[in-house]
């Protein structure tokens, strides 16, 4: 099943919900009268806290090249999630870093702190919404926020259970104006 959650403004300003299900008819597009207090409250609007399904959520704010199915066929999803990565020589501390430990689990995560030179893609796979959920309200009672939101990202420092790291191909964020001029000078 695909989400995809916008502002009722967007929605208005650029058609978004027509859009969405011109590019996706199966879509369900729910509409948030404002913003969230984060993405990770903005997530938790649309998941089942009950359910013990794993799900994915992509940032929109991105591209990226990467092989679906060696990720499915490799089975490289935990019980804590997997989280899309790439390596970033950028000494700018734009994404989440992670470290991983000798067998490719996460052992932590910075939100905007680079801790290695391992980032976060914006791609993003829990192990079930039921410990999403969880995860959230721990993050959420220790008031754990990057620039004033409870960002998406660091939800997995709270995840009981083992956190993959997928390193793919190719990413190109899309986020400042900065990386869109570097897409436009890309083969993208």
């Amino acid at each position: 099943d695909v989400h995809v959650i916008v502002r009722r403004g967007h929605v208005e300003k650029y058609n978004l919900a027509e859009e969405i299900t011109a590019a996706c008819p199966d879509a369900t597009v729910m509409i948030l009268e404002g913003p969230t207090e984060g993405a990770a409250c903005t997530v938790l609007k649309a998941v089942d806290m009950f359910s013990d399904e794993p799900f994915f959520v992509a940032n929109c704010d991105q591209l990226m090249d990467w092989d679906k199915s060696s990720f499915y066929d490799n089975k490289f999803l935990s019980s804590g999630g997997t989280i899309l990565t790439f390596m970033s020589d950028n000494p700018k501390p734009l994404h989440s870093y992670v470290t991983r430990d000798e067998f490719g689990f996460m052992v932590e995560l910075a939100e905007k702190r680079k801790i290695s030179n391992e980032a976060t893609v914006g791609v993003y796979v829990f192990g079930s919404q039921k410990k999403f959920a969880a995860a959230c309200a721990k993050m959420i009672d220790a008031d754990d926020r990057t620039n004033g939101e409870f960002y998406l990202a660091p939800v997995y420092n709270y995840m009981e259970g083992l956190v993959n790291l997928y390193k793919i191909d190719n990413f190109l964020g899309l986020g400042t104006p900065e990386e869109l001029e570097e897409l436009k000078a890309s083969e993208w």
